[in-house]
């Protein structure tokens, strides 16, 4: 009956050590899959800057300087979409020049 609480004790202390072994297990999982996540979304930024130095580059080559605060005036962003809008597209160069002028 002495030996009773040693092994009480004994066991008890191999399912704390099994329990904190499968605590470091899932950390160190969580820990992996958070860095892979967190380069994904540095690669999207990455991508995305040279997306915006792109279109930047488009931009400063085609539309002068003194034209550009006027068309930020007119347009807006549908939070809904995500998606800019014109506030006169029948003005665009798009809509101007057609489906006759695509062919």
């Amino acid at each position: 009956q002495r030996d009773f609480p040693c092994i009480y004790v004994y066991l008890y202390s191999i399912y704390i050590s099994v329990k904190m072994t499968q605590a470091r297990s899932e950390v160190k999982d969580l820990q992996r899959e958070f860095q892979a996540e967190k380069e994904d979304l540095l690669d999207i930024i990455r991508e995305q800057g040279k997306q915006i130095k792109i279109l930047s580059l488009v931009v400063d080559s085609f539309i002068p300087e003194e034209e550009r605060g006027s068309i930020e005036q007119h347009c807006a962003m549908d939070p809904a979409s995500g998606e800019w809008s014109v506030a006169f597209p029948r003005l665009t160069g798009k809509a101007l020049r057609g489906p006759a002028a695509l062919a």
